[in-house]
């Protein structure tokens, strides 16, 4: 990707670089890049220069790119120097993540002209005070001028705030209230809510809830799909630079651990598992069960099997899976994370723990409610497709058990009982996983909506510099 600016004056003028505050912002929008930064090779040759200019440059050291009191980084030129117009060049990632394609630049394909203006005190891209940096420009001996900084912020992008909580403990609410009150956008961490044949049975909002806030990664799957913990990174990346991009807070919220935890930390780089050999582990386990299962990882992965347990299904047969597939145990894989996508600084997380009492109340009541809504109807839905039952989607609580109901296989009652008791059992592993996974995580018991906003707003302001 390739973008060209001129930021000089006439040629000759041998006055400092003053760039014009009048039409700032047009280098900054075109240059919102990967969390707001662009990152420059080092000697990377700019332009050629007329010998008059050259005159004009005073010998600069090494130079750098400052930091302001937000944390971000931001490109300022100090010194004597005059610039002609020149190539700059961006790596085809950075181009992606600023939302800069091949259609939306027109005609010229990558190649794009912006004017590089007065971002040095400008507040309105910045909001901090910003000190003046060295000269990042330096006058080679060849013909040239060349960069020698490794990134350029343009913009304070806003951090992120990650709410996780237990089912049924009013996350959703609560993220639609939080971003009318700081101007967010809602993204979607709940591994079900993904689903779109699932919204009752997911308790997942529906537009009347939103309220008018911009929500993203809500009911965007088929359930025919397998949907996972990586391809949720791979989707939430694009969406957090857009929100990022316009000035919004983004509000990562759902009760799914995995998905913050790998926003945060990064994600066991374990490789795809072909669909046969899901096939075989899955029929290993209607012959056998769960005892099947594990007696076939013990035999190549003794030491994995007797640290899962015997009644952990979806783990066993995820490290059995892996071991088919690879050879290796998954224990191997583990510690090999990729890089997260939320660094230090860019992020702000607290964890919804009301009393479980009260919360057990909640789901109880809650499932009732999703019957009185159409949850009957979305589990016949299911059944129609003829979906896999090792499908993620299938096993959404309290599908299993109406779908038995459908097959005539227990009752009405005894389905939805079983329903809310799966639904307890998953709320207590909630609250495993936030005490376990987010230690430092501050908390928060109280139900009320007004309690809970006027916590997260103290801390962010803490996060975001006032």
């Amino acid at each position: 990707f390739k973008i060209e600016f001129a930021g000089h004056r006439a040629s000759g003028n041998g006055g400092n670089l003053i760039f014009q505050s009048s039409i700032s912002g047009e280098f900054v929008e075109a240059f919102l890049l990967d969390n707001g930064r662009v990152h420059i090779r080092y000697e990377q040759a700019l332009f050629a220069i007329a010998r008059p200019q050259q005159r004009n440059v005073r010998p600069a050291g090494k130079g750098v790119a400052q930091t302001c009191a937000c944390g971000s980084n931001i490109l300022v030129f100090d010194g004597n120097c005059n610039f002609n117009r020149g190539p700059f060049f961006l790596g085809a990632e950075q181009a992606d993540m600023a939302g800069l394609d091949e259609a939306s630049l027109g005609t010229g394909g990558f190649e794009r002209r912006a004017q590089f203006h007065e971002t040095i005190t400008d507040r309105r891209h910045c909001g901090r005070h910003v000190r003046r940096a060295r000269r990042i420009v330096r006058h080679r001996s060849i013909p040239a001028f060349t960069l020698s900084g490794e990134l350029l912020t343009t913009e304070c992008m806003k951090p992120a705030i990650l709410i996780h909580g237990p089912t049924a403990s009013g996350k959703s609410a609560l993220s639609v209230a939080l971003a009318k009150r700081l101007d967010g956008e809602v993204i979607n961490a709940d591994s079900m809510q993904v689903y779109r044949d699932l919204r009752v049975i997911s308790a997942r909002p529906a537009a009347a809830e939103m309220d008018g806030v911009e929500h993203h990664l809500f009911g965007h799957v088929a359930a025919s799909e397998r949907y996972s913990t990586g391809k949720w990174l791979d989707a939430i990346k694009p969406v957090l630079a857009k929100v990022q991009r316009r000035g919004k807070v983004p509000i990562v919220i759902g009760g799914t651990g995995l998905y913050h935890l790998a926003l945060i930390e990064g994600l066991s780089q374990i490789p795809p598992v072909p669909e046969d050999v899901r096939s075989e582990v899955n029929e290993i386990y209607k012959a056998g069960g769960v005892p099947a299962v594990r007696e076939k990882l013990e035999q190549h992965d003794r030491e994995t099997a007797e640290r899962l347990g015997e009644g952990d299904r979806q783990r066993l047969s995820r490290a059995l899976e892996v071991w088919l597939a690879t050879g290796k145990s998954i224990t191997s894989f583990q510690g090999k994370k990729g890089r997260s996508i939320l660094g230090e600084g860019e992020w702000m997380g607290v964890a919804l723990t009301p009393a479980r009492v009260r919360l057990y109340a909640r789901i109880d009541r809650r499932f009732e409610g999703m019957l009185m809504e159409g949850a009957m109807e979305e589990a016949r839905g299911l059944e129609a497709q003829n979906l896999p039952p090792d499908l993620p989607s299938m096993k959404a609580h309290g599908i299993p058990w109406l779908l038995a109901y459908l097959r005539g296989e227990m009752s009405a009652e005894l389905a939805a009982e079983n329903a809310k008791r799966d639904t307890r059992r998953y709320a207590k592993r909630q609250f495993t996983w936030i005490g376990r996974q987010f230690p430092f995580w501050p908390r928060i018991p109280s139900l009320a909506i007004e309690d809970r906003l006027r916590v997260i707003h103290a801390l962010y302001k803490e996060v975001d510099g006032g």
